[in-house]
């Protein structure tokens, strides 16, 4: 794959400080001087990043609408800017229009410091990009791999990406059976280090059990079973990742001795004054609305916010739809030699997209593991699947969303592509318009029409969003349907402090 980076730059000295470095990396370097031959080279070459000055010859803001329209063509696309113009304003419009950073010109040693970083961190998205396209995933060691190619599961690949490469603490959050624990893997695994991955459950053991497997029992601890010493989790990850799973259900008394780990980054065996340094990278697991049991006094809010550096919402099956046929044939292709070669039939796996999926991938898998061990055809046909009963996209799941921004609604996920066989779409274009609609609809009702926030929840800039609503023609809702949400929730609030 040829890498290439766009360059958009007047100076002479910095356009040669980016072929140096550029050019030692293996990136083809496309440099242009203005807004307009910037675009050009943009829409014909699809380079993999951008570095841009805001202040060009046609104007002292030529590079933010450079940004503008950049990210309108690509939304995805990782824009750097690094310019002479030092203000806060100028830094605060190019990060609303979308760019990645914005760093000052100084001198050149710590601009080209800053530009190695910047390069790395592009080689680890084309990593990212080329992984995800040739695996349909990405491969968390042992032959296993987290599936899926939707937007959702982007979002959710760039996290574990940020993640592992800060070694930031990390909160995951997604329903039971949605893959939460390969989610910790992928960042343990990503990091690239041969250090140890450990999990602890936090829910289903007692509070004194669990005290013991996290910090460990010195010899001859009073209680101790045969009196040897029992090394904690905490110590055993050593270098590596702990996963502290189902942490939603970890007892209170015992989060105020987590909090002080996490805090002090040390801790205490059992039977032991001096402590041992926390190595580990710490990453936690829930499917437990985490705001609703901080307001009944189940969870701590303190740890919450020291756990919550970076939030990962996993989505559910029935959100990613557009993923299943990728985790049918991932299913499919690994259990080949116990099962023999098998094909499903697009009937069935029409059926399998309609059903609502409440036990997100582990129903699946378990279904398809069903069919395969009960019928023997090389095809499998959707009357193999009438076991998941009537149950469609349309229904509602049996099990809550662990949280609200887990619940993204009918129209990005399972009503998505029912609405627009509907509408009778027939072309690309026209399909793709409509999904942006609905996709933006849905976003937009979810954070009460709140453009900003709804903007942020789809990782666009509120610029791109805002043009997209104009483009499609999306309208705000009346003054009256405001004020009657306005009051629901105040009834709402009323409600709970009774």
């Amino acid at each position: 794959m040829n890498k290439s980076i766009l360059i958009i730059e007047e100076d002479p000295a910095f356009c040669r400080i980016y072929r140096s470095i550029l050019g030692r990396a293996g990136y083809d370097l496309l440099i242009a001087s203005g807004r307009k031959s910037g675009l050009d080279l943009l829409t014909r070459k699809n380079p993999q990043g951008v570095f841009t000055e805001i202040k060009l010859s046609g104007g002292s803001e030529e590079g933010l609408y450079f940004i503008e329209e950049a990210r309108r063509e690509r939304p995805n696309l990782t824009i750097y800017v690094i310019s002479r113009i030092s203000g806060h304003d100028a830094r605060a419009k190019a990060l609303d229009q979308g760019a990645a950073e914005y760093i000052v010109k100084t001198s050149p040693d710590q601009i080209e410091s800053r530009i190695r970083e910047i390069v790395q961190k592009i080689d680890c998205e084309i990593r990212l990009k080329e992984t995800v396209e040739r695996d349909g995933g990405l491969e968390i060691g042992s032959g296993r791999r987290i599936i899926g190619k939707s937007p959702d599961m982007w979002r959710v690949y760039k996290l574990i990406q940020k993640v592992a490469e800060n070694r930031s603490s990390a909160l995951i959050l997604g329903e039971s059976g949605a893959g939460k624990e390969l989610i910790a893997r992928a960042i343990h695994t990503w990091k690239g280090e041969q250090t140890p991955f450990v999990s602890i459950n936090c829910g289903f053991i007692t509070k004194t059990l669990l005290e013991s497997e996290l910090f460990g029992v010195c010899e001859n601890y009073p209680g101790l079973h045969n009196k040897k010493r029992l090394i904690g989790k905490l110590e055993v990850a050593g270098d590596g990742t702990l996963l502290l799973d189902e942490i939603g259900n970890m007892d209170v008394d015992l989060q105020v001795s987590l909090l002080r780990v996490l805090q002090e980054r040390e801790f205490c065996p059992l039977g032991r004054e001096k402590p041992l340094p926390l190595r580990a990278q710490v990453v936690a697991s829930t499917n437990v609305d985490l705001k609703s049991a901080i307001d009944a006094g189940r969870f701590r809010n303190d740890l919450y916010y020291r756990l919550n550096v970076v939030s990962i919402v996993l989505p559910p099956l029935h959100q990613r739809k557009e993923d299943i046929p990728l985790l049918v044939q991932y299913y499919l292709d690994r259990h080949e030699k116990q099962f023999g070669r098998r094909v499903i039939l697009p009937q069935a796996m029409d059926k399998l997209i309609e059903y609502h999926w409440p036990g997100n991938i582990r129903e699946l898998f378990h279904a398809l593991e069903q069919v395969l061990t009960t019928n023997s055809s090389p095809d499998l046909a959707p009357g193999y699947f009438d076991f998941l009963g009537s149950k469609s996209s349309t229904g509602q799941a049996e099990t809550a969303p662990v949280d609200p921004s887990l619940n993204t609604g009918a129209c990005r996920g399972e009503n998505t592509f029912k609405q627009i066989k509907k509408n009778n779409l027939g072309t690309y274009k026209e399909r793709l318009a409509e999904f942006q609609k609905l996709t933006l609809l849905t976003a937009l009702e979810e954070n009460r029409w709140n453009q900003t926030l709804a903007a942020k929840q789809l990782d666009l800039s509120r610029a791109y969003f805002s043009n997209l609503i104009n483009k499609l023609g999306i309208k705000a809702e009346s003054d009256s349907v405001r004020k009657n949400q306005q009051t629901v929730r105040k009834i709402e609030q009323a409600v709970r402090k009774i």
